[in-house]
């Protein structure tokens, strides 16, 4: 029986090892990965330019801590990339577990279309004209004022 009891543990182990990193959470994958690299949290942080407070809420998945989600996936992506994890996976992972969050992402303001996003006719065209057309008529004055001066009429 004492084969039996020793061998539990192992196969609880394996188990856990043999788990796929997509049932793993995002914040374990980076941890775990900044381990294998032999990284601490504090150097993380450093080399992306947050506070070990981030991090560590980052790892944690404690989104308390955090700014809104469009600055966290730019952490998730940067830390990634960091620890040689896919970027872009690690962002979806993301989304995926806050229900589809990426919709937050950017909210969409027209479509193509939408008279909202047609260019507005600038004011400067219609004051450019009239400048123009006064120019115009003041090149005229002058070019009849030096005729009739020429010919002698005034």
């Amino acid at each position: 029986m004492s084969d039996g009891s020793a061998g539990a543990p192992e196969q609880q182990e394996s188990r856990s090892e043999a788990n796929p990193p997509e049932q793993e959470s995002i914040g374990a994958r980076l941890r775990r990965a900044r381990e294998a690299q032999g990284r601490t949290v504090r150097a993380v942080a450093a080399s992306l330019n947050l506070s070990v407070d981030k991090v560590e809420a980052l790892e944690q998945g404690d989104d308390g801590r955090l700014p809104p989600p469009t600055f966290i996936r730019g952490y998730l992506r940067n830390y990634a990339r960091l620890v040689g994890l896919d970027p872009e996976d690690t962002v979806s992972a993301y989304n995926r577990e806050r229900g589809g969050a990426a919709e937050e992402q950017a909210p969409v303001i027209g479509t193509v279309g939408d008279p909202s996003l047609e260019p507005r006719p600038s004011r400067k065209r219609p004051r450019r004209r009239a400048l123009v057309v006064v120019l115009a008529l003041a090149l005229i004055a002058v070019l009849a004022l030096l005729l009739a001066l020429a010919l002698g009429i005034g």
